[in-house]
């Protein structure tokens, strides 16, 4: 993400966010549909000097979303705490 992305962002509320992450699930959702099974078999370039395939780098999407949401629900209890 560039400062373009940080500006952009900066000063929502919470809809916003949600509503962006909805639509790019949607899109998603929809081009995924798309594929057939042994899309997910293909490699792509993975880093500078490796391949994954489909498979794992859809993996590692679900592994960082849940990290992420694992990240938030920490921020919003240490918020709740400190508001009471």
């Amino acid at each position: 993400m560039g400062d373009s992305t940080f500006k952009e962002s900066e000063g929502n509320a919470v809809s916003f966010y949600i509503e962006k992450l909805n639509k790019i699930r949607d899109t998603t959702k929809s081009q995924l549909k798309e594929k057939e099974d042994k899309w997910l078999d293909e490699d792509f370039p993975f880093g500078p000097k490796h391949l994954a395939n489909n498979y794992f780098r859809w993996f590692r999407v679900f592994e960082d979303e849940l990290y992420h949401r694992g990240q938030i629900r920490l921020i919003l209890s240490h918020m709740k705490r400190n508001t009471h």
